[in-house]
């Protein structure tokens, strides 16, 4: 319970004081998305999630045969400004749908076990109208911050590409920050399991719905409802259209 509650006052405190030295945004040039495949594979071979005999390039990213989703993704990172020195701090992508594989494109879809509803609502919804948000990792001690600044870059790409449907594989405590600001247009697909010490619930958002959910006034206890409005603020810093 203090635990849950310190958490929560860090990120209220943290929603007031995005900091002016950090970036986000979408990844358009080589050098970046090296320096993101290069955070991506450090990060998941600390945590156990890769072996040595899946990195290739001396060891600095994951390959294909691991990794099949790299050709049909688009890359986001946050960099942190030091004078004239900027470095990848976090990154994350969106999968999107490769036309030979429709929505076996996405390694939810492939390897998640979907309760009915879900399922029906992918299949439902055209591949390249479906992206799923994959890879999110960040440096040890960077501030949370950094994980909703990719979140918040993603869904706004999203919303501009008319996308309907993002897939994930979601940690068990971001999801629950992620239901508070998007309400029911974020739907649980399945079973919670555990992965290397990590409970994941695998979710879908109905992402044209998700605007105008980010835009309800709901009623929450006052500590929730203050960290809605937070929330709410710091997704829609800048305009968004659908």
């Amino acid at each position: 319970m203090l635990k849950k509650l310190s958490y929560n006052l860090a990120l209220f405190r943290d929603l007031g004081t995005e900091p002016k030295e950090l970036r986000a945004h979408e990844v358009i040039d080589t050098n970046r998305l090296n320096s993101a495949k290069e955070l991506h594979a450090k990060i998941f071979h600390a945590r156990g999630f890769v072996k040595d005999t899946d990195l290739i390039k001396q060891g600095r990213v994951i390959g294909e045969k691991e990794d099949p989703y790299q050709g049909h993704s688009r890359y986001f990172i946050v960099e942190r400004s030091d004078g004239e020195t900027k470095r990848v701090v976090a990154s994350s992508r969106l999968i999107l749908s490769d036309p030979t594989k429709g929505h076996q494109s996405f390694q939810t879809y492939r390897h998640q076990k979907l309760n009915s509803i879900a399922a029906t609502a992918i299949e439902r919804t055209k591949p390249e109208q479906c992206a799923e948000v994959s890879g999110l990792v960040k440096e040890p001690g960077e501030n949370t911050i950094v994980t909703l600044m990719l979140y918040r870059e993603m869904w706004r790409f999203s919303l501009k590409k008319k996308h309907e449907l993002w897939l994930m594989s979601c940690d068990a405590n971001l999801y629950k920050r992620l239901k508070l600001l998007f309400g029911n247009a974020l739907i649980q697909a399945g079973e919670k399991t555990y992965f290397k010490g990590h409970e994941i619930v695998p979710v879908i958002l109905e992402v044209p719905a998700s605007l105008q959910r980010v835009k309800e006034i709901r009623h929450l206890n006052p500590v929730k409802q203050q960290l809605q409005q937070k929330l709410v603020k710091f997704f829609l810093k800048d305009p968004v259209t659908e």
